[in-house]
């Protein structure tokens, strides 16, 4: 009977989660599409003072890096959803087993979020450095290609 249990869950486990894996995948290849049309459509339409200090660099920059961020979102936002009510559960089942030291580990489970969130921040932040390093040398190649054509 545990076999079968065990089996029975894994073969439900696999149906479940490879389909909703898919269906967030086809989300967020959805949303890359849409995002990546609205950057080429307004590519288009922008005006010569634009053009002046747009690039093409700084747009295909945006297109491949930025735009792949939707892929990510789209596979882990269900976990905003599930998380709370599996950890709510954990909880109780902890307390019912060993009372109240269940909340020195969540506790400590807080604090780890804190400092993800702090690492996210700092995170952030080296990557808008990152960027604004790659848009000023993506101008600077660009300088150097218009120098080489009147040449």
């Amino acid at each position: 009977m545990a076999a079968g249990g065990v089996c029975f869950c894994t073969a439900l486990f696999i149906f479940l989660y490879h389909s909703a894996t898919i269906i967030g995948m086809r989300m967020g290849m959805r949303l890359r599409a849409a995002s990546s049309t609205l950057i080429y459509k307004k590519s288009l339409k922008l005006s010569r003072a634009s053009l002046a200090k747009t690039t093409v660099g700084h747009i295909v920059n945006l297109m491949s890096n930025d735009v792949s961020r939707f892929d990510e979102f789209s596979i882990n936002v269900c976990y905003l959803l599930v998380a709370p009510i599996q950890t709510g559960i954990t909880v109780y089942i902890i307390y019912t087993e060993i009372s109240y030291y269940c909340f020195v580990g969540l506790a400590l489970l807080l604090l780890f979020i804190l400092f993800q969130a702090l690492m996210g921040k700092l995170f952030s932040k080296v990557r808008l450095m990152t960027a604004q390093l790659t848009d000023s040398r993506l101008r600077l190649m660009n300088e150097i290609i218009s120098g080489m054509r009147v040449i």
